[in-house]
C-alpha cells in the first residue's frame, strides 16, 4: 500500500500533473518523449520490445509517435493502454 507522503509528494508532481492533462498513464512518457528528441530511435523503429510495460505510458508515446511499429510488449501486471499494434502479453 502506497504511504500517504508518497501519495502526497507525487500528486504535486509537475510531471505528473503535466502527464494527466496530456492523457498518458504515466509522467514516464515524458522521459521517452526526451529520449527521443535527441536519439530519434522511435520514427526509425518498426518493431519494438519494451520489458516492463505497465501500466502502458511508453507504448502510448510510442503507437503516436509512430503508427507503424509494432510493439511487444511484456510485463507481470496488466496494462492500461490497449492498442491493435501492441502484442502484450503478461508474463516474467
Amino acid at each position: 500500500m502506497k504511504s500517504k507522503k508518497w501519495i502526497q509528494r507525487n500528486s504535486q508532481d509537475i510531471y505528473v500533473q503535466k502527464a494527466k492533462k496530456a492523457g498518458y498513464f504515466s509522467r514516464s512518457a515524458f522521459k521517452l518523449l526526451e529520449i527521443e528528441n535527441k536519439f530519434h530511435l522511435i520514427l526509425k523503429s518498426k518493431n519494438i520490445l519494451e520489458l516492463g510495460s505497465s501500466p502502458g505510458g511508453w507504448s502510448q508515446v510510442i503507437c503516436e509517435l509512430n503508427k507503424q511499429s509494432k510493439i511487444d510488449a511484456f510485463d507481470l501486471l496488466t496494462m492500461k493502454f490497449k492498442h491493435e499494434n501492441i502484442n502484450f502479453l503478461r508474463q516474467d
